[in-house]
């Protein structure tokens, strides 16, 4: 397992961290604020997938060194 999953979970970790320690915005609930951050991190995730797609599929994107693998599906960064 390469650390590129491990420092992503940690990204989001310190994340949720921070804003869990911020203040609330009025006229926000907590549970509305957890689906926002929650649909957030989804969507970032999804959407990084579904932007490098186009060039896993038609070969655009650099192989992964050491990979004998036919479609590698890796390359993407989701920024916070």
């Amino acid at each position: 397992m390469t650390p590129y999953p491990v420092w992503v979970g940690l990204g989001i970790a310190l994340a949720a961290l921070i804003s869990a320690r911020q203040t609330p915005l009025p006229g926000i609930s907590p549970m509305a604020r957890l689906r926002l951050a929650l649909a957030a991190t989804i969507g970032a995730i999804l959407g990084a997938y579904l932007f490098e797609l186009p060039a896993d599929l038609l070969g655009w994107a650099a192989p992964i060194p050491g990979s004998d693998d036919p479609l590698p599906l890796g390359g993407r960064t989701v920024l916070g």
